[in-house]
């Protein structure tokens, strides 16, 4: 008998089922959504987010134009630093994921990149700040942030502000800069001064960046990318109280910042001093009250000291020299452990011969202090070291008077040391 032969499949099927699955593999494949190519040389720029904030009468406009400006000089900064520009439709919360949703908003649009900002406009006070993250790993790569008087004046800051990312992002993008984690949570400060205003110190300009006021004891900041290892400077002030600064250094962990309270304004100073050369055996007392608190104050002082020449003959005197007029500090706020500043008076310089054989036994004298100079070291909220550096140019009084015109001392600086209580 013979053996009936196994039949095997045809060719064709199978080429035909390899076709099918070659043109249908692209479309299982956006079926289970396969990542699109990231562009490194591409930047999402989603649109600028807005605060709440205490707007002024007719400032909605003001605040859109000021938003437009924001984004446009952004994309022009990073078009000219070699960025292809893709405008995002919509935008994201700002807070402790904004990174990761911009960074996946950007990824998902095949972009390296993501620039996203922040605008707020309290009062007249305009504040905004520039993020700039990295898609793929979520990390910051350049940020700015900036607080003004709202006005003309604020667009040229902020083409400064987005021509300083846009440069940062440039090194980030040829791997001269690794973008940074940015910290994931917020920052609370705890303060017993309810009410107190919390701000920060700006990156590049004059004015702080306000951030809020203490209420029930303590203050949740605003999120801002801040990178690990970064230092914290904050500012917490209030009315008729001194200004304080409290630094903090960011770690891992979300910190509670507590902040000391703040010390009353200086009202009034009293201070107790003595001189050098001449005028060392005495000492010397006065008064401050201040016009402007811890800025302008009106002064009173009394220096009373001895005049011994310790040769044969000489005739002790004592001199009693009474001065009064007005001071400033100069520079450096009132919050600075050193101040330096200026006083300018006038005084009443008394003189009494102390032996009895002296022709004249009383004298009498007008002076200036046209130039007073001081540094202030304070030692805490009650107390400080004042070192000056003054002259005084007498008047000449004619024969009532000791000294006659011209400046006393031959023109030699006294030099004082004060210890000052003030409240």
């Amino acid at each position: 008998m013979r053996r009936a032969k196994r039949s095997s499949p045809g060719a064709a099927p199978i080429l035909v089922a390899a076709i099918l699955i070659f043109w249908a593999s692209p479309l299982i494949a956006d079926e289970g959504g396969s990542a699109p190519t990231i562009d490194k040389d591409s930047v999402l720029l989603l649109q600028t987010a807005i605060l709440p904030g205490a707007l002024a009468k007719g400032s909605d406009d003001s605040l859109a134009s000021y938003s437009s400006a924001l984004l446009s000089s952004l994309a022009r900064g990073l078009r000219e630093a070699g960025f292809t520009v893709k405008l995002g439709e919509g935008t994201v919360r700002p807070g402790v994921s904004e990174n990761e949703a911009g960074s996946a908003m950007a990824a998902s649009a095949g972009c390296g990149w993501a620039a996203y900002s922040v605008l707020s406009l309290n009062g007249y006070r305009l504040s905004y700040r520039i993020s700039f993250y990295e898609s793929e790993s979520g990390g910051l790569a350049a940020a700015d942030s900036f607080t003004a008087v709202a006005g003309l004046g604020v667009f040229a800051l902020i083409d400064e502000s987005t021509a300083r990312v846009a440069a940062r992002a440039k090194e980030a993008k040829k791997g001269l800069a690794a973008p940074r984690r940015a910290v994931g949570y917020r920052v609370r400060i705890a303060s017993s001064d309810e009410g107190a205003s919390v701000s920060m110190d700006n990156s590049v300009g004059t004015d702080a960046f306000p951030l809020g006021t203490i209420a029930g004891g303590e203050l949740e900041l605003p999120y801002f990318p801040f990178l690990i290892g970064d230092k914290l400077s904050l500012t917490l002030s209030a009315p008729s109280r001194r200004a304080q600064r409290v630094e903090i250094v960011l770690g891992e962990e979300a910190p509670i910042l507590r902040a000391p309270a703040l010390p009353l304004s200086v009202r009034a100073a009293f201070y107790a001093s003595a001189q050098q050369w001449e005028r060392l055996l005495g000492a010397g007392g006065g008064y401050r009250l201040y016009l402007e608190r811890d800025w302008s104050y009106f002064f009173a002082e009394d220096q009373i000291f001895a005049d011994v020449d310790f040769q044969s003959g000489a005739i002790p005197f004592v001199h009693d020299e009474l001065w009064s007029g007005f001071g400033w500090y100069l520079i450096l706020p009132p919050e600075s452990r050193l101040r330096f500043g200026l006083q300018v008076g006038v005084g009443y310089l008394s003189t009494l011969a102390t032996s009895g054989g002296a022709a004249q036994v009383f004298f009498s004298d007008l002076a200036l202090r046209p130039a007073d100079f001081y540094a202030e070291w304070e030692l805490n909220s009650a107390h400080a070291i004042r070192l000056g550096l003054s002259s005084s140019y007498s008047l000449g009084t004619g024969s009532a008077g000791l000294l006659g015109r011209g400046w006393v001392f031959a023109g030699i600086p006294a030099i004082s040391l004060a210890w000052m209580w003030e409240r």
